[in-house]
């Protein structure tokens, strides 16, 4: 008796752990290999195309990005700072995908398809644990929350950022870019610097590369304000200097690409995406995509913006450095106001250029950042003071400037 329900338990206990067994393999096979083909065939059914999935998948294909790159090869650092998408799109062309591990990730190339995901909110979310992994390392915030918190949150804060608000902090924005260029100017003599806010840095860079901007950009500056400091009307004035931010914020955007992931079925069009994919926005790539900026899309060309965003980019959505939709970033018209003033600053101040220590060498830090830094010459308009590498030479009077 009782060893027959000694084995009747036995029996439960193996016919238990084997179906925990099976359960659990299938949910495993699935998870790593069911799931990730299935998606695959779903998009190569709509004409998408990218490298087979494997176990060990993994498309980075990122070259040695320590290396500088010489400055007349730079038209296009996308290889550079974002190999995967780049290497997907010339292998396999715009409608591509590549994969991370077993995460599918779609490139979105088409304007009208970017549109939907930076909008539609409900149907394309950011990814979890990105956002724990950020809000670990910057705090959490606006742009952690989803949903219900998000909008909560972003009522409150947007009448903050709002234009006219922004206009009373001219004077506060002033006086603290002018301390840094002050402290910059100070410090020129004994040690160098080098500047932090990455749309200053590679103003910077691209002015010193493009003199002539640069020359263009200071005699606007003078015109407007002369030696005065600059106020929020004047601000307004300046074509050519905003001109120049965004076409330093198309080649060099702060943010590579977005990421969203797909939460249920849904069709764009002619493109229906599953529950579970990743989409990726590309940004540097449509920045510089000929399709849509023409054979000149990776110069250097402010001239473009000369008429305005919606005009160059022709209404379609191909220039988003800060965002779109009700996500766009909600410092975009700050960002751009203390880039203004300070650039505005720097110009009254200082004509500047590459030195030859600088090596391009982009990279991505959070940011798209300098590898290693931006060493500039200037040249104080003042008295003309050539400063570099931590050394102050005084010019006579008449003397040309040397490098």
């Amino acid at each position: 008796m009782e060893k027959g329900m000694l084995s009747s338990s036995l029996t439960w206990f193996v016919t238990a752990v084997g179906l925990l067994v099976a359960v659990g393999g299938w949910k495993l096979l699935n998870w790593l290999w069911l799931r990730p083909k299935k998606l695959e065939t779903l998009l190569r059914e709509q004409g998408f195309h990218g490298n087979l999935y494997t176990l060990f998948a993994n498309n980075n294909n990122s070259s040695n990005n320590t290396k500088p790159m010489t400055l007349s090869d730079d038209k296009d650092i996308t290889p550079r700072v974002y190999s995967q998408a780049d290497h997907a799109i010339m292998k396999f062309g715009k409608n591509s995908f590549f994969w991370e591990g077993r995460t599918l990730k779609v490139n979105i190339t088409n304007p009208e398809h970017i549109k939907e995901v930076l909008t539609n909110n409900r149907y394309f979310k950011k990814e979890k644990p990105n956002m724990m992994r950020l809000a670990t390392l910057l705090g959490s915030g606006l742009p952690n929350y989803e949903d219900q918190q998000w909008h909560t949150h972003r009522r409150i804060i947007n009448p903050a950022f709002h234009l006219e608000k922004l206009k009373v902090l001219t004077s506060t924005m002033v006086q603290c870019c002018d301390d840094v260029i002050t402290k910059w100017e100070e410090m020129l003599s004994s040690e160098g610097q080098e500047t932090t806010a990455d749309l200053m840095v590679w103003t910077v860079v691209m002015l010193s590369r493009y003199p002539e901007w640069q020359t263009r950009a200071r005699e606007e500056v003078f015109q407007v304000f002369g030696n005065r400091k600059p106020d929020s009307d004047g601000l307004n004035r300046l074509k050519t200097v905003t001109i120049i931010l965004n076409e330093v914020l198309r080649l060099y955007p702060p943010v590579l690409f977005f990421n969203r992931r797909v939460q249920k079925d849904i069709k764009m069009q002619n493109l229906s995406l599953p529950a579970g994919v990743k989409v990726t926005l590309p940004i540097l790539l449509i920045h510089k995509d000929r399709e849509l900026w023409g054979d000149d899309a990776t110069e250097f060309k402010p001239e473009r913006f000369s008429e305005g965003i919606a005009k160059a980019t022709k209404g379609r959505l191909s220039y988003f450095p800060f965002g779109w939709g009700p996500r766009i970033c909600i410092g975009q018209n700050f960002s751009l106001m203390e880039a203004k003033i300070f650039l505005t600053l720097l110009l009254q101040r200082f004509t500047f250029e590459l030195s030859p220590a600088y090596a391009h060498a982009p990279v991505i830090f959070l940011t798209l950042k300098p590898m290693h830094g931006a060493q500039i010459i200037t040249i104080n308009c003042s008295f003309k003071c050539v400063q570099a590498f931590g050394i102050s030479t005084f010019i006579p009077s008449g003397a040309s400037k040397y490098k």
